[in-house]
C-alpha cells in the first residue's frame, strides 16, 4: 500500500509537467543568432552572464536578457522587447520590424558590428565643456562668435534622449540640479542647416561630481537640440529624413514621435516635430545617466509636487 501511495504521489507531481515543453541542453539560447535583412544582416549575441548585443546594420544595442519558458525578453534602458524562442529560432518585433533569428555560430559578431562613426553635432566631441562646444559652433560658422551663446542653470530649451522608441525624448527641467545649458536664438544664428534657417540651438551639459556633491566647475556635453524653421513642417520632416538617410543610412527606428539614427560610441540622432522640425543629437544613455546621478546625489523628482498650480 505504501508503495502504491508513493507511486501515485510521484505521478501526481509529474503529470502537470508532462504537457510542458522542455528545451534540451543542446538547445541553449546562448550563442550567436543572425537574421538576414534586405540589405544587411542583423545579429543577436546572447551571453551566459545575462547580457546581449543586438546588432542591426551599424547600430549596436547593449541589453540584458531573460528567458521564461518560450518568452524571451530583451531590456535596454528599462525598455523591454519581448519575443519567442522555440529552441531553433528567435522571433523579435522591434517597432514595425519583425526579425527572425537562426543560430549561426560561424557568424563573427565583430564583422557585423563594424563600429560606425559617432554622430556628432558639428564635429564637437561628446563630453566637451562649454567653451569647447561654443568654439566648435562658431568654427562651423553657425554663429559669429562663441560669445553669442547664453549660459544658464535654468535649462528650458534642451532635451534628453530616453532610449525608448515609444517616447524618445524628454524635457530636462526635472533634472535642473545637475544640468547646465548653452542656448542661442535665431537672431544670432547666421548659417542654415540642411537648407533651413535655425530657430534655436540648445546644448545640454551634465555637471561633474566632487566629494559626493555637484561640481559646477565641471560640465560635459550630453545632448544638442536644434530646432529649425519651416512653413510646411511635414514636408520639411520628409525632406530632412531623406537627407539624414543619405548621410547616416536607414533609420534604426521610426514611429509617431519621429525617426532615430544610431551611430558608434552610443550616439544617436532623433528627427522629430516639436514647434518646428527638430534634431536631437545625443548619447543614447543620457537620460539614464542623469537619473542615476540624481539618485546618487540624493535629489528626487516628485510627481506629487503641485506647488504653483
Amino acid at each position: 500500500m505504501k508503495r502504491l501511495l508513493t507511486l501515485l504521489l510521484v505521478l501526481a507531481l509529474l503529470l502537470p509537467l508532462m504537457g510542458e515543453t522542455t528545451l534540451a541542453a543542446s538547445d541553449s539560447i546562448e550563442g550567436t543568432w543572425t537574421s538576414r535583412l534586405t540589405d544587411s544582416t542583423a545579429a543577436l549575441v546572447i551571453r551566459a552572464d545575462g547580457t546581449a548585443d543586438l546588432l542591426v546594420g551599424v547600430a549596436t544595442y547593449r541589453c540584458t536578457w531573460k528567458l521564461s519558458g518560450k518568452t524571451l525578453t530583451l531590456t535596454q534602458n528599462n525598455s523591454p522587447v519581448k519575443g519567442t524562442y522555440d529552441g531553433k529560432t528567435i522571433q523579435l518585433t522591434i517597432g514595425s520590424t519583425k526579425l527572425s533569428f537562426k543560430r549561426d555560430d560561424s557568424f563573427v559578431a565583430e564583422d557585423a558590428a563594424v563600429e560606425a562613426d559617432p554622430i556628432l553635432f558639428q564635429d564637437i566631441p561628446w563630453g566637451s565643456n562649454p567653451d569647447q562646444a561654443r568654439t566648435g559652433v562658431a568654427k562651423a560658422g553657425l554663429v559669429k562668435s562663441k560669445g553669442n551663446f547664453y549660459g544658464t542653470d535654468d535649462v528650458v530649451h534642451s532635451m534628453l534622449y530616453t532610449g525608448n522608441p515609444q517616447k524618445p525624448y524628454e524635457l530636462v527641467q526635472n533634472y535642473g540640479n545637475v544640468l547646465y545649458e548653452d542656448y542661442v536664438y535665431s537672431n544670432r544664428i547666421v548659417k542654415k542647416i540642411a537648407g533651413y534657417e535655425v530657430d534655436t540651438i540648445a546644448m545640454c551639459y551634465v555637471y561633474g561630481v566632487k566629494n559626493g556633491k555637484v561640481n559646477k566647475n565641471s560640465k560635459s556635453l550630453i545632448s544638442v537640440n536644434v530646432e529649425l524653421k519651416a512653413t510646411d513642417k511635414d514636408a520639411a520632416l520628409a525632406d530632412l529624413a531623406d537627407k539624414l538617410t543619405r548621410v547616416y543610412g536607414p533609420c534604426a527606428s521610426e514611429n509617431y514621435y519621429g525617426k532615430i539614427w544610431l551611430g558608434g560610441d552610443g550616439t544617436c540622432l532623433l528627427l522629430y516635430k516639436f514647434f518646428g522640425p527638430t534634431l536631437l543629437y545625443a548619447k543614447v544613455d543620457n537620460l539614464a545617466m542623469v537619473e542615476q546621478l540624481y539618485e546618487d546625489l540624493g535629489f528626487s523628482v516628485s510627481s506629487d509636487d503641485v506647488d504653483g498650480l
